[in-house]
């Protein structure tokens, strides 16, 4: 009889062991997914990111910087009298992924 109940008792343990080890699984699975599709803070980042910003416009005296809102990369450079000299403004930044806001009705 202390044979049976000891057996008895080793199978429950056994299987609350197996029952916890599946919860634990099923938990690591639901925790890849949910990093997988990002933290709340990561999505709303993300959503700012597809909102245009306009580029900061930096003055020099003899030309322009415009550059990302959000990183502060030269997107364009442009001479005082309006001519490029330095890059062009993408409708996203190629640095960080800003989206861009057209300069003067055009984007290129």
């Amino acid at each position: 009889e202390c044979c049976t109940k000891a057996l008895t008792e080793i199978q429950q343990y056994r299987e609350m062991d197996r029952k916890l080890r599946l919860l634990t699984n099923e938990d690591a699975d639901m925790w890849d997914a949910y990093r997988a599709v990002g933290t709340v803070e990561e999505c709303r980042e993300a959503m700012e990111k597809q909102k245009e910003k306009k580029c900061v416009i930096d003055h020099r005296s003899d030309h322009m910087y415009y550059r990302c809102p959000s990183c502060g990369q030269i997107q364009l450079s442009t001479y005082a009298h309006g001519f490029s000299r330095l890059g062009r403004i993408t409708k996203y930044c190629e640095n960080c992924g800003q989206a861009l806001a057209e300069k003067e009705g055009k984007i290129d």
